[in-house]
């Protein structure tokens, strides 16, 4: 008999943590699936680990072949499938315990094509800084329920900053896959955004339950924490191009295409974060590129030196209102935030800082050795300046509920100042 889920599983060197992953399967109490581990070419020893498991569990099906990255290893295991309902599992990751079963209650509840479903707190390996703006995104903080066409739910998430892009947040009806000839991009980068997005647009009956399932790990050398690249700054104008054919080739709301506005937004907010740290040589490869891509590049501004002297003025700038400033808040406690402090510091420009402030804050603490508060319980003033300390898409919302409070004066850390400060502070050049 067929199983009822496959669980797919790309592999690649992840020896220190690939039993963690397999056995958060085999722990659980539900036991209708099909493991499909899929060797990458890996040349540690998790190729000898999963050959050992499979040896003692039929359900457990090995697949070696050579490397071909993420998304050539998805496919193969979407080949070999068996199961009327597919789900992804990344081997450094986990599932929680009774995941299946949650999961096989919703199949039977549900008569839909793909179930969403959410993240439980992320795990960083020893020595890893914690990231609340990563911690943020992988969090689903809304309700939805119900129901609804992908379109809808994409729309309803992406206004609700909720959106994540992550083939590990769904499971896929395999018929549905099949008919609608749902395969992973090989050869690139962030694969998964054009994976999930498509689906979403396609979807005609989809459900998210509010059950917090996978569980991501945050190391060193992931994906999710590899240094920039020119493949990555690539893929994303790749992504961008995927999402406008979608706007401007098909029938889609206002309220859609908005949606997809402020997706595809994002998405060209972390390409120019991920250029701004790209060498010269590989700057000059982007300036080479044609059409649609072309024109990403030359509208971001994407500089093919590094304009040290530009940001040196705007780093003097942040330094005089630190210290013009009778107050000055940093609006932002996370990264970005710690990172202009030390950097303010370093430079004897914290004399005037009241402290860090963010939107929402239940219970009060410090960070740095200032107190951290909620942005309200600040008071405006004349001689206050409110210093924006975070990912570049929240910048106007957070100028926009500060303007609310009465603030008045503001500076922004953007990506380029960030990048100019992570030079200064490791004491290297950013020339």
């Amino acid at each position: 008999m067929s199983p009822k889920i496959s669980i797919i599983i790309p592999i690649f060197n992840v020896e220190n943590y690939l039993l963690d992953c397999i056995n958060s399967i085999l722990d659980q109490s539900y036991d209708n699936y099909e493991m499909i581990c899929i060797d990458d070419g890996s040349t540690d020893n998790s190729g000898k680990i999963i050959d050992e498991i499979e040896r003692k569990d039929e359900r457990i099906k090995v697949i070696h072949k050579e490397n071909g990255g993420q998304s050539s290893a998805r496919n193969v295991g979407l080949r070999a499938a068996l199961g009327k309902h597919i789900m992804f599992l990344d081997s450094d990751d986990m599932l929680v315990d009774g995941a299946l079963g949650i999961l096989d209650e919703a199949i039977g509840k549900y008569d839909v094509d793909i179930i969403g479903y959410e993240t439980a707190p992320l795990i960083y390996d020893e020595g890893m800084t914690v990231d609340p703006q990563k911690n943020k995104y992988y969090s689903v903080d809304g309700n939805y329920m119900g129901i609804k066409s992908g379109k809808e739910y994409f729309t309803e998430m992406i206004e609700g900053k909720d959106f994540v892009e992550s083939a590990g947040l769904f499971m896929f009806k395999k018929t549905w896959l099949d008919k609608n000839d749902m395969w992973f991009a090989e050869g690139r980068i962030y694969e998964d955004a054009d994976f999930i997005f498509r689906s979403h647009m396609l979807c005609k009956k989809m459900i998210h339950i509010p059950e917090k399932l996978y569980i991501y790990r945050v190391r060193k050398g992931s994906t999710m924490t590899q240094a920039f690249s020119l493949k990555q700054a690539e893929c994303r104008l790749w992504v961008t191009e995927v999402l406008l054919k979608e706007v401007f080739s098909k029938e889609h709301t206002q309220r859609e295409i908005n949606a997809i506005v402020e997706f595809a937004l994002g998405i060209i907010y972390h390409f120019k974060f991920i250029s701004n740290h790209l060498g010269y040589e590989d700057l000059q490869e982007l300036h080479k590129k044609e059409g649609v891509d072309k024109f990403f590049v030359r509208t971001c501004e994407i500089e093919t030196g590094k304009g040290i002297y530009n940001r040196e003025l705007y780093f003097r700038g942040l330094l005089d209102v630190a210290k013009t400033y009778e107050n000055v808040i940093l609006y932002g406690a996370g990264i970005v935030g710690t990172k202009t402090y030390e950097t303010l510091k370093k430079y004897n420009a914290i004399g005037n800082i009241t402290g860090f402030a963010i939107t929402k804050c239940e219970v009060s603490c410090s960070k740095c050795g200032i107190p951290v508060r909620q942005i309200d319980d600040y008071s405006p003033s004349e001689n206050t300046a409110v210093i924006i300390t975070a990912g570049g898409k929240f910048h106007m919302e957070m100028i926009d509920i500060a303007r609310t409070i009465g603030f008045e004066h503001f500076y922004l850390v953007d990506y380029k100042l960030e990048s100019y400060m992570d030079g200064l502070l490791s004491g290297e050049s950013n020339e």
